[in-house]
């Protein structure tokens, strides 16, 4: 069965630890429904397939696809979990955001922000476009 968290909660977690922010901030994006209910993955080592954000990484620094925030940081963190995790992803009417939190659901380990090259913010720390 799975698990599931309020905005409101994620909110509150979310409030305790920096986050990327895209186009839309993610504050703004937990303030639309707050009740609804989000699905959270199971605890693991392996959370989200590394190989899969390698090449979304990898794609990115190339110049292609849509703009990634925060992208390195959740690579280099998934990629040296030493503890379980658990992933939940959000989105708003144009970003979306993949957050990694710790097991016990008290912390953001990482977090990464999805714009689409028309609603991306330039930030400077690569690539504008996908």
């Amino acid at each position: 069965m799975t698990p599931w968290i309020e905005k409101v909660a994620l909110g509150e977690m979310v409030a305790r630890t920096v986050v990327v922010e895209g186009a839309m901030p993610l504050e703004k994006v937990l303030k639309s429904e707050p009740d609804l209910l989000l699905p959270v993955s199971e605890p693991s080592l392996f959370p989200l397939d590394l190989y899969t954000y390698k090449v979304r990484l990898s794609r990115w620094e190339g110049g292609s696809g849509p703009v990634l925030s925060g992208i390195r940081d959740f690579v280099s963190v998934l990629e040296n979990l030493e503890e379980p995790a658990c992933w939940v992803m959000i989105t708003g009417e144009t970003t979306s955001y993949v957050l990694l939190i710790s097991a016990d659901w008290s912390k953001v380990l990482a977090s990464m922000a999805i714009d689409s090259p028309g609603e991306a913010v330039m930030t400077g720390e690569g690539p504008e476009v996908w």
